[in-house]
Order: structure tokens, then C-alpha cells, then sequence
């Protein structure tokens, strides 16, 4: 994986993050309780994150589920913290939710 640089306290996730790629669907619930499903293509990722492109826009604070290859169980989810239109598509960061052991 390519390590992107670091970019001090301007960056939004204060860690190194690593270029990556794959596409998964993605399930976006708003506070109000409101569904949506979206295409999500990955950007980068660092230890407590993750950048993803969307086909569809997620407010801040919506949860976030990623569901890859088809599983029905969900690989990885999270909080949006941020998301901005790009090039037709919306590009989000997400805190992703950390794994607890059994």
C-alpha cells in the first residue's frame, strides 16, 4: 500500500492513512431514522478511518455500514464526519467504529 503523506494538524484524521481501493454498498442512516442505500468506492484508510467516494450524499453524524463481496453481515461501520460533492459523486470521511473482543 502507498502511505500518503502526513499533513500535521491540518488533517482531519491527525494519523497516516494509505491509499487503498475496493467498492462495497453502503447503508446510510440519518438521525431522523431515514435509510439510503449507496455505491462506495475506497479511497484511503488509516487505523481510526476511513475516505470513501459515495453515489449518494451522507450528512454528518449519519451512521454508516459497508457491506463487501456481498456479505450480509457488515465488514466495517462508523460515523460520517464529513462529506463534500466532487465530481458528480460525494467524497465522505468516516470514524469507523472500533471492534470489540469477545
Amino acid at each position: 500500500m502507498e502511505t500518503l503523506p502526513f499533513v500535521g494538524t491540518i488533517d482531519r484524521r491527525g494519523e497516516i492513512r494509505q491509499r487503498t481501493h475496493g467498492e462495497a454498498l453502503a447503508t446510510i442512516v440519518t438521525d431522523d431514522g431515514d435509510v439510503s442505500l449507496a455505491r462506495a468506492e475506497l479511497l484511503d484508510a488509516s487505523i481510526r478511518g476511513l475516505g470513501l467516494r459515495l453515489s449518494q450524499r451522507a450528512s454528518r453524524g449519519a451512521r454508516i455500514k459497508l457491506y463487501f463481496n456481498g456479505e450480509v453481515t457488515p465488514g466495517r461501520t462508523g460515523v460520517v464526519t464529513h462529506c463534500e460533492h466532487a465530481d458528480g459523486d460525494w467524497v465522505a470521511g468516516v470514524a469507523c467504529d472500533l471492534a470489540l473482543a469477545a
